[in-house]
């Protein structure tokens, strides 16, 4: 697959300040050979040591974004116009969704300039639906010139309101790393890691209920929003946003980690959990199917029945746990190799 062109000076704009950003710091790491320039928000002036970048001022409150984008497209095509003269040929990634990447699209259709577009999430999520973003979305792919797609469920959401187009690729969720391996022997009391964002559709009610008459431990970590979960004697809440020497202790330390999602795009955590060797629980919704093998995971339905079985099997059967152990580290090896 052609994504980049390596004639030419590979600029990637990063806007967000926290969104997508794992995925957004191993793309531009898989870059790294290129020597890519980043444009970069301020509050990300950290996360990208030893590249070459600039910053773009941009603004947390939506007031402050909307007065300001009336400006926005001056502000770029000054900053654009003089990488252009440093560089002459570049082409513009816009890895993660941001109100402004719209203006940037725009002027990479104006001076014919290669825009690649990834999208992660084509509809928002419930409980997080957002029409403005969507819009937003739609038009910024109606401009550029190639647009990337987790997976092809969401491609084909895309497909379905906006109809065919060559310009149309999949190109799924790379490894992020876990920096750790996963060691644990089966347990007969395992304990049971959930990692991520803290929200609905995440289905933590489904697993939540479904441990109740099982010997097992539940750690929930990550950041809560618009709920309110709490520890118990059993369950055990890190209500936080995560370091990566967290996540990595983190999954070194469970022997399951679960995802009961009730609706997905893809998931960034599964590939922490192929990164890790760790098995996994996971709910057969959206596009997590594409991201792993049917004999690689403990595929369960997206209910409380569902998951309670899938971890019942691998709570009573080492040997099923064991050949997921194993089937998990050989995939890992398999897309250690994809490259861009």
């Amino acid at each position: 697959m052609n994504i980049i062109d390596t004639d030419k000076k590979i600029v990637v704009v990063y806007l967000s300040r926290t969104g997508c950003l794992a995925y957004t710091k191993e793309i531009v790491r898989g870059l790294a050979a290129s020597d890519p320039l980043l444009i970069l928000s301020p509050a990300n002036k950290e996360q990208f040591p030893n590249h070459n970048k600039q910053f773009f001022k941009t603004y947390s409150k939506a007031f402050n974004l909307l007065m300001h984008s009336m400006f926005v497209q001056t502000r770029i095509d000054k900053l654009m116009t003089g990488i252009v003269a440093e560089h002459k040929q570049i082409q513009l990634l816009l890895p993660a969704f941001h109100p402004w990447n719209l203006y940037f699209a725009r002027w990479a259709k104006k001076n014919k300039v290669a825009c690649t577009l990834t999208i992660h999430d084509y509809k928002t999520h419930a409980g997080e639906e957002s029409h403005l973003t969507e819009q937003l979305q739609k038009r910024t792919i109606a401009l550029a010139s190639q647009v990337l797609f987790l997976t092809e469920y969401v491609k084909q959401q895309a497909i379905a309101e906006l109809g065919p187009s060559a310009k149309f690729q999949v190109y799924h969720h790379p490894l992020l790393p876990a920096y750790s391996i996963n060691s644990l022997p089966y347990s007969p009391q395992p304990r049971l890691l959930f990692l991520g964002r803290i929200v609905g559709y995440k289905g933590l009610h489904l697993v939540m209920e479904a441990i109740q008459e099982l010997d097992v431990a539940l750690t929930i970590a990550g950041k809560q929003t618009k709920q309110s979960i709490t520890s118990t004697d059993r369950i055990t809440v890190l209500d936080k946003v995560l370091t990566d020497n967290e996540i990595s202790e983190l999954l070194a330390t469970h022997e399951i980690l679960v995802l009961p999602y009730t609706e997905a795009s893809q998931s960034g955590v599964l590939t922490l959990g192929i990164s890790a060797e760790m098995v996994m629980l996971i709910t057969k919704v959206g596009g997590l199917q594409e991201q792993l093998p049917e004999d690689a995971a403990c595929w369960v339905e997206a209910s409380v029945a569902g998951v309670r079985e899938g971890l019942k099997r691998l709570i009573e059967e080492k040997e099923y746990y064991d050949e997921l152990k194993r089937k998990v580290a050989g995939i890992k090896s398999k897309m250690m190799s994809e490259k861009w």
